[in-house]
């Protein structure tokens, strides 16, 4: 799977079910130079058989396809190719849509109404390893907090409890110790306990599940 080095372009996948959606985006997108779209998919299918080939650093993914839904195919994907990043790239900002992205691994969440200037900033900070919310997004998921779900601690210690704080600011790791006066090795190991008592894959789940459970507000 290919990785972009440095100063090479961000190597993006579109997949969506209407081409004059995919045409767009990659119109867009093929006029900034650091991104270069590698290809394209009309469904979840496709994209999960053609991700291997095209190797993509980003996908930008849609939700409601015919044979097998934008989260879905996310969730696949993600067991399949972990270091692949998706952002998903929607009409719809329902959050039970937000929060089932997220959970299946999704490291963004934009309206299709967003410029090419904000999709390619959430691409970048996709592939950073950061996590790229459009406000509505973000929103939705701290409104879940008021479902009625209950607040789990998952046993973080009172450091743990703020490195994840300060990583649902998405902060890299030198950020964050910066911010909590830590070498960012410690915050690395801060990260890979709280990954395991959150049960996430990475940080885009774990600030998913830290929303959710009203961890961080």
């Amino acid at each position: 799977m290919g990785s972009a080095s440095a100063g090479a372009p961000i190597r993006v996948m579109i997949v969506d079910d209407h081409g004059i959606v995919r045409d767009g985006v990659t119109l867009r997108l093929g006029l900034i130079d650091d991104l270069e779209v590698v290809g394209e998919a009309g469904s979840g299918i496709a994209a999960l058989d053609a991700v291997p080939e095209l190797a993509p650093d980003v996908v930008l993914m849609d939700i409601r396809m015919p044979d097998l839904d934008g989260i879905e195919a996310t969730r696949q994907l993600k067991e399949a190719l972990p270091e692949v990043k998706v952002v998903m790239l929607t009409t719809f900002d329902d959050r039970d849509y937000v929060k089932s992205a997220m959970d299946a691994g999704a490291s963004g969440y934009l309206l299709k109404t967003a410029g090419a200037d904000e999709i390619a900033a959430a691409v970048r900070t996709a592939h950073s390893g950061k996590v790229a919310l459009d406000p509505g997004a973000a929103l939705a998921l701290v409104e879940s907090m008021h479902e009625g779900e209950r607040i789990e601690s998952f046993d973080l210690s009172e450091r743990e409890l703020e490195v994840l704080t300060v990583l649902c600011e998405g902060k890299s790791n030198r950020e964050i110790g910066a911010t909590l006066h830590i070498s960012p090795l410690t915050v690395k190991t801060h990260l890979q306990s709280i990954f395991q008592k959150l049960g996430a894959a990475d940080r885009a789940q774990a600030v998913a599940i830290a929303l959710r459970s009203g961890l961080v507000s």
